[in-house]
């Protein structure tokens, strides 16, 4: 699938001063019967999410949840995406979710494309969608 959503989360403005922050993209298949089925996750740390541009797609292998022997559908495939930090001084849907003030530093986030994900649906074929966790919470 071929994604280019673009989702920006508020980071603290100096930075990831007591550790970096995860950043979890999960990958799940839509069913409309029964439970959506975990495809994989990655995760990016403070550094990574820092040091990368905008420009620069990265390619990340999907991996298993821990502590989970076997998955219901075999762990495969990768996505690829962009994240930079900007100065964002309009964004003010976030603003008011986050109770920010101006301005402050938007981590940006873009899913660009998936490649190889399992075939999950009975008829063969998949319907993934992402789910974005900053800090452990649920964003996107």
């Amino acid at each position: 699938p071929e994604w280019n959503d673009g989702e920006q989360f508020p980071v603290p403005m100096k930075g990831f001063t007591y550790g970096p922050p995860e950043l979890r993209i999960a990958v799940y298949d839509k069913d409309t019967v029964g439970e959506d089925e975990f495809l994989g996750q990655i995760f990016l740390y403070g550094d990574e999410v820092l040091k990368m541009s905008s420009k620069t797609v990265m390619q990340r292998k999907l991996e298993g949840r821990l502590g989970v022997e076997k998955e219901a559908v075999s762990i495969q495939g990768e996505i690829f995406l962009t994240t930079h930090v900007t100065l964002e001084p309009s964004f003010l849907s976030v603003l008011d979710k986050f109770d920010l003030c101006l301005p402050y530093d938007v981590v940006g986030l873009q899913i660009v494309d998936a490649h190889n994900l399992p075939k999950a649906d009975r008829m063969g074929l998949s319907d993934p969608y992402v789910v974005v966790y900053w800090k452990g919470e649920e964003v996107a």
